[in-house]
């Protein structure tokens, strides 16, 4: 057999991938951080965020993936198997108070249902996160007909909350929630005078 035939390729070889190892591994670092803040990338997310990727560097890709906007099925599994430490799992419940120990990255965004005490009940959290990473505590809806300051026994500093029966956003919720961004955002404003007074810049 002559030098020059090379022998056949099945499937993604390396001559064939569409991103090189370390713009792989940036991905698959991505995939980690995201998971650990609670905000799980589901399959076709990831196929998506993967087309996004590879046509912001303007690489050669498939024209399936032009099609569907989206790497392929085919493409997923083989990057699954080059990166063996991601795994797909099922999004598991966030304790209550687990939540109130989050901070200012990994409080933006996450796919964890949270939950009360009581397991199965699940809590609605509004919160709010400027992109300087400037936060407002964050806004409880409980699925109970009557609110009660317990509720909120053990939650992040500044913390408010309410309650109706289905524990879900409404407009009277949105609208105490408003009161209540208004109310954070003016102590906030009021704190950073008060430590400018006592830490005048020299």
């Amino acid at each position: 057999m002559p030098n020059s035939v090379s022998p056949t390729h099945h499937g993604y070889s390396s001559v064939r991938q569409v991103f090189k190892k370390e713009n792989e591994a940036l991905l698959a670092d991505y995939l980690h951080r995201s998971a650990d803040i609670y905000f799980g990338l589901a399959p076709i997310d990831v196929r998506k965020l993967a087309f996004n990727v590879a046509t912001n560097k303007n690489l050669k890709i498939p024209p399936s993936w032009t099609e569907k906007f989206a790497a392929g099925p085919d493409w997923f599994a083989s990057f699954m198997k080059r990166h063996p430490t991601l795994a797909i799992r099922k999004p598991e419940a966030t304790s209550l108070a687990r939540t109130s120990s989050f901070n200012i990255h990994n409080c933006q965004k996450r796919i964890g249902s949270i939950v009360s005490g009581e397991r199965g009940v699940l809590v609605t959290v509004c919160c709010s996160v400027s992109s300087y990473g400037f936060t407002i505590p964050p806004f409880f809806v409980f699925p109970r007909v009557n609110f009660k300051n317990h509720f909120l026994a053990g939650g992040p500093l500044g913390c408010d909350g309410t309650a109706n029966k289905s524990g879900c956003m409404n407009d009277v919720t949105m609208d105490l929630w408003i009161k209540h961004f208004i109310h954070a955002r003016a102590a906030s404003v009021t704190e950073k005078k008060m430590t400018k007074v006592m830490f005048p810049q020299i």
